[in-house]
């Protein structure tokens, strides 16, 4: 009886160790279906690449908080590395390492940032006019200034120039 009680708790124990392995988001036993971008410094950019490792050529670049797909992990040399898949409108295919990742949910739906419906979307929660039609053009430096200042973010050195994707990026993740 003793033999038959050890071995039904030693499968069961086994099972749950099992089933906690295969949510350990450490992406060599899968991961999760998204990572973030995380820990590149202000004002930089992480260099997506063609293959693991940083001898491979720079095919594009993410910055803090872009949310990209997982396609899987492997080890190389004394780093991992993990394939990944850009979405919207620069879709591709690339390898990052692991360091700047980090589990996260699916990217949200709706405009893409720096698209014209994303800007009048930012414009209408922010309210950049006065109302009666006087205010800064949507979309111009100065309405991403107000838009900047409405935030509480004007002047702060993290803000990517205004005329850069990375600025739009960085707007949409502060109105998450």
């Amino acid at each position: 009886m003793r033999l038959l009680l050890t071995i039904a708790v030693c499968t069961l124990a086994g099972s749950a160790i099992a089933a906690f392995a295969a949510d350990y988001a450490d992406g060599l036993a899968g991961g999760p279906d998204f990572w973030a971008v995380t820990n590149v410094p202000p004002n930089d950019t992480l260099n997506v690449r063609a293959g693991p490792g940083t001898e491979q050529p720079v095919i594009g670049q993410l910055s803090n908080g872009d949310v990209v797909g997982n396609r899987g992990c492997q080890k190389r040399r004394s780093s991992l590395w993990c394939k990944i898949n850009v979405g919207g409108a620069q879709e591709f295919t690339g390898w990052v390492n692991s360091k700047f990742l980090r589990e996260t949910a699916p990217p949200r739906s709706g405009p893409r940032p720096c698209s014209r419906q994303w800007q009048l979307a930012v414009d209408r929660k922010l309210q950049t006019g006065d109302g009666d039609g006087h205010g800064p053009d949507v979309g111009s430096m100065e309405w991403r200034s107000v838009v900047e200042f409405k935030l509480g973010v004007r002047g702060n050195p993290d803000v990517p120039s205004r005329a850069t994707v990375e600025w739009c990026r960085y707007i949409d993740r502060l109105m998450r």
